[in-house]
């Protein structure tokens, strides 16, 4: 059941933008764009730099609420559904008015407090950010997955929520939530999965400093690039190099495992993915602190499992 809905651009922030490890936001908001953005930028000025270009194409807005899609492959993956899905934020509260600040981010504002802004990433994935000004404001934000095809929402013990189709498929997810007050402490915040909807509960409490800032974000691609290259002493020896998505680094959950093999397997060949360098993979997407950068898997290195190696000793490469 796909939603008919209208254009509307709404932002142009990047998850480096809102992902802060430290908000130095005032606890007041005004109500104009201008504050509500550099209460977020001025925040990490390091991050300024990353902030990308997004043409928002994928945002749209239909009376209140705010439409967020996210495609699929436009190449089709082996094991993977090949259905695309939308995100929809549901307002508790009627919706206030649009503001804008000047030539970038438009936030979408409610009377209940909230302010919503949409963020279109070059990897099709999209990321709502919600701004709460007060104590007062609605701490429990509400969005709607759709698609062409049935899906059921499936909560993952580490609080991200996987999107299936009817066969079990993985149509695409949600990473774990997150939320800060304005000193950059983290709020607790969890989601909550009800038929279609997903709920993301902010607690308040008496230490926080306001806003907050609370976010979902939402994808289907787990790898940007991969390539298999040898080692030039035998045929019989290669590794495996994989570039995350932005997303796909997030949405490391044990129900997306599956998936990112598949995806794996599309790009390089299933005869390239031997179990030892499946075990190394999944090792470095549910661990990737111990690969920042590029994941490597060598065909040589023993198979263990992948839970096994991750430790300070192998980090995901089992002598």
């Amino acid at each position: 059941m796909k939603q008919t809905t209208l254009p509307f651009r709404l932002a142009s922030l990047t998850a480096s933008t809102v992902l802060l490890s430290s908000l130095a936001i005032t606890p007041a908001i005004a109500a104009d764009g201008d504050d509500l953005t550099k209460a977020i930028t001025d925040a990490a000025p390091e991050v300024a730099k990353d902030i990308e270009t997004n043409n928002g194409t994928a945002l749209t807005r239909e009376g209140e609420e705010i439409t967020a899609e996210i495609p699929a492959e436009s190449e089709p993956v082996d094991g993977l559904s090949p259905a695309s899905f939308s995100l929809t934020y549901v307002p508790a509260s009627d919706f206030k008015k649009v503001v804008q600040e000047k030539g970038s981010t438009d936030f979408a504002t409610y009377e209940d407090g909230v302010a919503v802004t949409a963020i279109d990433h070059q990897d099709d994935s999209q990321q709502f950010v919600s701004v709460l000004d007060s104590p007062s404001a609605e701490h429990s934000q509400t969005y709607r997955v759709t698609s062409e095809e049935n899906v059921n929402l499936q909560l993952d013990e580490d609080g991200s929520v996987a999107i299936l189709d009817d066969s079990g498929d993985f149509i695409g997810g949600v990473s774990s939530p997150w939320a800060k007050d304005a000193t950059g402490e983290t709020v607790p915040t969890h989601f909550t999965i009800s038929g279609d909807t997903i709920t993301q509960h902010t607690e308040t409490a008496g230490s926080s400093q306001y806003p907050l800032v609370v976010d979902p974000w939402g994808g289907k691609k787990l790898i940007k690039s991969a390539w298999t290259k040898f080692d030039g002493k035998s045929t019989k020896r290669w590794v495996v190099n994989v570039i995350p998505t932005k997303w796909g680094r997030q949405a490391n959950g044990l129900k997306t495992h599956k998936s990112h093999v598949a995806e794996l397997k599309s790009k390089v060949g299933k005869k390239r993915v031997t179990k030892t360098i499946d075990n190394q993979f999944i090792c470095h997407v549910f661990g990737n602190v111990f690969e920042p950068g590029t994941y490597n898997m060598e065909s040589w290195r023993p198979n263990m499992h992948w839970r096994k190696q991750l430790n300070l000793k192998h980090q995901c490469n089992p002598k």
